[in-house]
């Protein structure tokens, strides 16, 4: 039997094939020593051969047999997305490539190497496609899904150029995959034009459960997982009640996550909390980061259920646009069953969403974040929990002026309706572009003006899929609005920074804020907040270091914070603190 290999795909949410109990009884030590030993891979793809650069304008994919036996590729099969073709015959020596395209374009390769001319050969979709490899028996060796956000170079994304598998040893890594150097655009039959050595990737973590079907639900991981894991090695267990699922095998090839039998049992009047118990690892060895994640049976939406709070229209560069929902209700909502719309101010409809793959199952007092991309969603927000993201290939462009957001059941009955501006934010901000609106209020009317307010600088301008900054809060006296954590800050060893904590809380929105730190001579230690807008209520920390970033001495410091409105309200705050280590 051919090795066994998994290959990182290049979104946020990558596949899991195999893991359906078809390993022929194999052990699991053995499969892992065969996927981190080598085997047959896919080591090149060309979807863009045009304009060519110095290759035949063809599509292909190039195939690399990493181990250290001859490979019969009698009855393995190629998937492009849901596209299965049979592969006719051939033999690939250790160390050697095959170049796998058209009958047209067969001719045109032979001289580059090995050819497999490929009947009915499945196009490559300029756009990014999922590519699997098996072997006779059925099961995943390698995987991937390429995307044009691989081509960092725009001349390169222009057409020509193929992408390469620049570190054979990382297959978990999205980093192992880059755009081709040679001059001919790509290095189809030999070896690769980069051999880079690249870090292991962050081990995969549980990310949601989702619904597939009446009968399935489904746990997607946030990176890819060992297609040799044996069902056998994992339990899925739901709380309250401690029942079991049972694993089903995967319904088609690439679907991203590990599938489950939905329990006849489940009371569909309960949350219930599922623990993924047991050995689940990446194709690289590590152990996947497992969490408790939540089942629920969903209700028809209706207008009391989810809102609009936050809409990014203007993303800074590496940014996406994203509109954030919550469900102010108590009862679960699936998002599959909204239509996010965009309309202009007079409220004619000018685009929709209502594409999504999977269910999205939205619990109470929860939010989640509609959005267009989302791994460049995970790289603009690393701090968001990947969870919150609800991607949406069809998410309606989001413009720079007026404009009226609807959400929709599937009958198409309004749910709820905001309007944003960029006339709306606040307006001594230096910038607009990178900072999100907030609703203030959930309950209030998303269509007014006075309920919605800038994302404050603290925040870093948006709070995708958390509380919003400028959420509504009860009113305090101002002699509540600061707040000293310790008033002592100790360290136990002395290298170690010492965190002292600041909460603060205003009872509305506008107000600008700066920090600061002194030492016992009144003398300038540490400005640990710059001014800025400050949130509605948020904490600042001071680690125990100075400008230059020393540990200051032991002693007395004050820590000062003075605050505006444009109102003309102002004021100050300071308390003493003391800063203690042991040595």
């Amino acid at each position: 039997m051919a090795n066994i290999i998994q290959m990182k795909s290049i979104i946020l949410i990558i596949l899991l094939l195999g893991g359906t109990g078809r390993h022929m009884g194999r052990p699991l030590q053995a499969m892992d020593q065969q996927l981190a030993g080598g085997g047959l891979l896919i080591s090149e793809i060309m979807p863009d051969p045009d304009p060519a650069v110095g290759l035949p304008p063809y599509e292909f994919v190039e195939w690399y047999n990493a181990g250290g036996d001859t490979v019969n590729l009698t009855d393995w099969q190629w998937v492009v997305g849901d596209k299965v073709r049979r592969v006719g015959g051939g033999r690939v020596t250790p160390g050697g490539y095959v170049i796998v395209c058209s009958p047209a374009a067969a001719p045109a390769f032979r001289a580059l190497g090995q050819v497999i001319a490929m009947e009915s050969f499945p196009a490559l979709r300029n756009t990014g496609e999922r590519l699997t490899l098996l072997n006779p028996a059925g099961i995943a060796v390698h995987t991937v899904e390429y995307s044009p956000d691989q081509f960092t170079d725009v001349l390169k994304a222009n057409g020509g150029w193929s992408l390469e598998l620049a570190d054979p040893s990382q297959l978990c890594s999205a980093a192992a995959w880059l755009p081709s150097v040679d001059p001919s655009g790509g290095t189809p039959g030999r070896a690769n034009s980069q051999q880079v050595t690249v870090p292991p990737a962050e081990p995969p973590m549980l990310i949601r459960a989702a619904g597939y079907d009446d009968q399935r639900f489904v746990l997607l991981f946030s990176g890819t997982l060992n297609p040799a894991v044996d069902v056998n090695n994992y339990a899925c267990i739901l709380m309250p009640g401690g029942i079991y699922a049972s694993a089903v095998p995967s319904p088609e090839y690439g679907f991203p996550g590990l599938f489950f039998h939905l329990p006849d049992s489940l009371d569909q009047g309960l949350t219930y909390t599922i623990e993924l118990n047991g050995s689940v690892n990446d194709c690289s060895g590590q152990n996947a980061r497992l969490r408790p994640v939540e089942l629920g049976f969903p209700s028809r939406p209706d207008s009391a259920g989810v809102v609009i709070t936050e809409v990014m229209f203007d993303p800074r560069t590496g940014q996406t646009e994203f509109v954030e929902v919550y469900n102010r209700s108590e009862r679960v909502v699936d998002l599959k069953d909204l239509i996010l719309a965009r309309a202009d101010a007079e409220g004619a409809i000018m685009s929709f969403s209502d594409q999504q793959v999977l269910s999205y199952w939205l619990f109470p007092e929860c939010y989640a974040v509609f959005t267009g991309d989302a791994k460049l969603f995970t790289k603009a927000w690393p701090m968001a929990d990947p969870a919150v993201v609800a991607e949406r290939p069809d998410m309606p462009s989001l413009t720079n002026e007026e404009s009226q957001l609807i959400l929709m059941d599937r009958d198409q009955k309004k749910l709820d309706a905001v309007t944003y501006s960029p006339d709306w934010h606040y307006p001594y901000l230096k910038e607009n572009k990178g900072v999100s609106l907030e609703r203030i209020n959930v309950d209030a009317s998303g269509t007014d003006p006075a309920n919605w307010f800038s994302a404050s600088a603290a925040s870093g301008g948006s709070t995708p899929g958390s509380k919003n900054s400028s959420s509504l809060n009860p009113p305090i006296p101002a002699s509540q609005h600061f707040s000293l954590d310790p008033v002592i800050g100790y360290s136990a060893i002395s290298p170690d920074p010492v965190q002292v904590a600041v909460s603060y809380r205003f009872e509305n929105t506008g107000w600008f804020m700066r920090m600061n730190i002194y030492n016992r001579e009144g003398l300038p230690v540490r400005e640990i907040f710059p001014f800025g807008m400050a949130s509605m209520e948020g904490i600042v920390c001071w680690d125990g270091l100075d400008a230059a970033q020393r540990l200051v001495p032991d002693g007395i410091y004050l820590v000062v914070a003075d605050y505006y409105h444009p109102s003309g309200k102002k004021g100050r705050w300071k308390r003493a603190c003391a800063i203690v280590r042991a040595y």
